[in-house]
């Protein structure tokens, strides 16, 4: 299986480091609902639609450098654009090994 498509097996793809959640998100989401967002991230299984950033993250998460971002929905019922109102970001910034999930405008 590569970075550019979602996993099924349960090794991740990269290593998250530290992990650091924004006030925003606090009071947004629970502690379950981020465990299942930073799995899905770790497996490519939420990475952007846009090519060039699953490409991107792709090729970060081959090299280990870089950033690896998803995009995830608050409200699942309710389908995300990737920025908005309705929207998660998780970003790994695998050089400084640290993991932010934020809300877009917490960016």
């Amino acid at each position: 299986m590569t970075p550019s498509s979602p996993s099924t097996e349960t090794q991740p793809l990269f290593r998250l480091g530290q992990i650091r959640i924004t006030p925003g998100i606090q009071n947004t989401i629970d502690f379950p609902r981020v465990a299942q967002l930073l799995s899905a991230h770790t497996k490519g299984e939420s990475w952007p639609l846009d090519r060039e950033r699953r490409a991107a993250n792709r090729d970060s998460a081959l090299s280990g450098s870089g950033d690896v971002w998803s995009t995830f929905p608050i409200d699942p019922s309710t389908p995300s654009k990737g920025f908005g109102p309705n929207t998660i970001w998780v970003i790994t910034y695998l050089d400084i090994e640290v993991t932010v999930i934020m809300l877009p405008h917490e960016h």
